[in-house]
């Protein structure tokens, strides 16, 4: 579906639209239940870019955050303070967020500050 999308706008002589939104925002669209709050499971659906239509959540598979960041988000603290709130072990986070790594200098340090480390 999406390579058709792709596809048709080069052919037309356009670009493709660029999505600067979260998958929660698909997600809801979609009247998926937020694997977050309501199973309390660590979705990465608040911080990573829209367009594969939440197909993780619709299996019921938290978001892994294969498509990337939203650009310039701020809020990777909140939601390892989320995932700590929740009772997430420290390393298990690392590892979950790890995607965001080469993009967001500085999460393991931030990590490690909202673990009181």
């Amino acid at each position: 579906e999406e390579i058709m999308y792709y596809l048709a706008t080069f052919a037309i002589g356009s670009w493709p639209e660029e999505k600067d939104y979260p998958v929660c925002a698909e997600c809801r669209r979609a009247g998926n239940p937020c694997i977050l709050i309501e199973k309390g499971e660590p979705c990465l659906g608040p911080v990573t870019v829209a367009g594969c239509d939440a197909r993780c959540i619709k299996y019921g598979i938290p978001c892994i955050g294969c498509r990337g960041p939203v650009p310039d988000v701020s809020w990777f603290d909140s939601l390892a303070m989320s995932f700590r709130d929740r009772g997430m072990d420290k390393e298990y986070v690392k590892k979950r967020m790890a995607i965001f790594a080469s993009r967001y200098e500085g999460l393991n340090e931030m990590i490690d500050k909202i673990y009181g480390d």
